[in-house]
Formats: C-alpha cells, structure tokens, sequence
C-alpha cells in the first residue's frame, strides 16, 4: 500500500532527478563556483541518496546537503 509520503518521496526524487516539469534555481554564490563546479553540484544532487533523519524527518526526500570544494551545498 503506497502513503501520501511515498507519493510525495517519489515525486521529489523524480524532480531531483530529471526536472521532468519542473525548475531549478541556483544562488548567486553557487553560480559563482563556475560552470564545472555548477555541473558537478547538479549532478550530485541528481545522484544524492544519503537521505536520514536528520536531513529528512518526513521521509520526502525534499532537502539534502554535501560538500563541495569547502562549500556546504543545501538543497
């Protein structure tokens, strides 16, 4: 039997995924890493699966954080 959280987990891993209708949006500071380093944030974004309670008490896979080259990317 599938959850309201298991919808919602499912569709925000899809959107994290591919942004099959959906939109990205990144800060001015991200931006100012460069294209290659923006390119490897949106990739580890896609591939992130280090999901637990501390970055995902709901279970909906909505946030996460890792680092980048000394920064602390959140999304």
């Amino acid at each position: 039997m599938h959850t309201p959280t298991d919808r919602v987990r499912a569709l925000n891993d899809e959107l994290r995924q591919c942004l099959p209708g959906g939109h990205a949006v990144i800060t001015p500071g991200v931006a100012a890493l460069g294209k290659e380093a923006v390119e490897r944030i949106v990739q580890a974004i896609a591939a992130f699966d280090d999901f637990c309670h501390t970055n995902n008490p709901h279970e909906e896979h909505d946030s996460g954080s890792f680092e980048v080259n000394g920064a602390t990317i959140l999304f």
